[in-house]
């Protein structure tokens, strides 16, 4: 006779069972579900049980984050993003109100988001992606960020117009991070900073923690505000440096002085510690990581998106941001890594983001997402991710 208990546990902690259950659930649902059993975690990790893996995407000029099934391709939930600042005002007659840019996860799992036109970043809940609070306030000189990203207890923001990567530390008095007096300013080629530097402006991009716990920043050397980005190909991704307590070192150049990098954006690693970086010339390229022999060599063109017009520089959809997965059963081969980009069409083009799953192995095109005029006003102005 069998133990009625050993029988429910054959049922609970059946392998195809959890996998069955888990595959369907996002990661914050599969992370609560966990948490009831010791012995649910034991299997989830010793059979590599993985939950459904979930886009989540700043559309900046729709000022909404986008949750978007990476299985089925269908946009989820979407929230609109404000100003809760006290005393920022609204400005009126612009479709760019609030413009959020940057999304990044902190060490606690919650999600933060900067705001472009806001000096401001926003806390969000994981599970329901519902607002929770203020993360961090800027001053009126620090606005325009445009990268964020977590590093031994700190959170860090890049300023586009200010020029600043700057350093926040936990609030010991509250919540959220309030600012530290240590920043970085970018000085290339002869103690050039950022700012107007020949016909351009120097401008940071996208930034993301290194395997080795320092900050990466994809970095326009001659930024023009326009739509001509293949004009100026001076790019190159930065490196900053981080002390144990968390201080903002120095900054100084990691790649991408060889290749002639149009308007780098997008940079990410994947679990062997190689970074990954798009540019506006379509390519998304690969190189070696700060803990390989030969930290910043360029590897290879991991893949390539290239449609009519845009390689002669008629415009189009930018490749914008990139991260790498380690592999989604149902698109590809289980274990076959994943490289996603978002596009980010010109302001001009109200519907033309898209996104783009590639083999992170072969760089072949395995499945583009576009959507229609009916997610037209959620989705405008792609611009940077996390997956989660």
């Amino acid at each position: 006779m069998v133990e009625p208990t050993r029988g429910i546990d054959d049922v609970l902690f059946n392998t195809d069972i959890l996998e069955g259950i888990l595959g369907h659930l996002y990661h914050p649902d599969a992370v609560r579900l966990l948490a009831v059993c010791k012995t649910l975690r034991s299997k989830f990790r010793s059979n590599n049980i993985e939950h459904r893996p979930r886009l989540l995407v700043i559309a900046s000029e729709a000022n909404h984050l986008c949750e978007i099934d990476l299985l089925s391709g269908e946009l989820g939930r979407t929230w609109a993003i404000r100003s809760r600042a006290r005393g920022w005002k609204r400005l009126k007659g612009s479709s760019l109100q609030y413009w959020p840019t940057c999304v990044a996860t902190s060490p606690d799992g919650y999600i933060h988001i900067c705001q472009y036109k806001g000096h401001q970043v926003l806390k969000f809940s994981p599970s329901d992606l519902s607002y929770v609070s203020i993360s961090a306030q800027m001053n009126s000189e620090e606005k325009s960020p445009e990268g964020i990203a977590f590093s031994k207890g700190c959170m860090y923001i890049a300023s586009a117009a200010a020029g600043h990567i700057r350093r926040f530390a936990p609030n010991p008095a509250g919540q959220g991070y309030v600012p530290m007096p240590d920043y970085l300013v970018a000085f290339y080629d002869s103690g050039r900073t950022f700012g107007r530097i020949g016909r351009g402006l120097q401008v940071p991009w996208g930034m993301v923690t290194g395997p080795d716990g320092n900050l990466y920043i994809a970095m326009d050397d001659e930024y023009e505000n326009g739509d001509d980005a293949l004009a100026s190909t001076s790019g190159h991704v930065m490196v900053g440096l981080i002390g144990a307590d968390g201080q903002l070192v120095s900054l100084r150049p990691f790649c991408g002085l060889n290749e002639l990098l149009a308007r780098p954006s997008g940079v990410c690693f994947d679990d062997q510690g190689n970074l990954y970086v798009t540019c506006m010339t379509s390519r998304i390229l690969q190189y070696s990581g700060p803990l390989s022999s030969k930290p910043g060599q360029l590897m290879r063109v991991a893949a390539q998106w290239t449609e009519p017009g845009e390689a002669r520089g008629e415009g189009g959809n930018k490749p914008w941001d990139v991260r790498w997965h380690r592999g989604i059963a149902g698109i590809c081969a289980k274990h076959e890594p994943l490289l996603i980009v978002t596009r980010h069409a010109g302001i001009w083009q109200r519907c033309g983001s898209n996104i783009a799953i590639f083999s992170a192995v072969s760089g072949r095109l395995l499945k583009q997402l576009k959507f229609g005029q009916e997610h037209c006003r959620y989705l405008r102005q792609l611009n940077m991710m996390l997956i989660d």
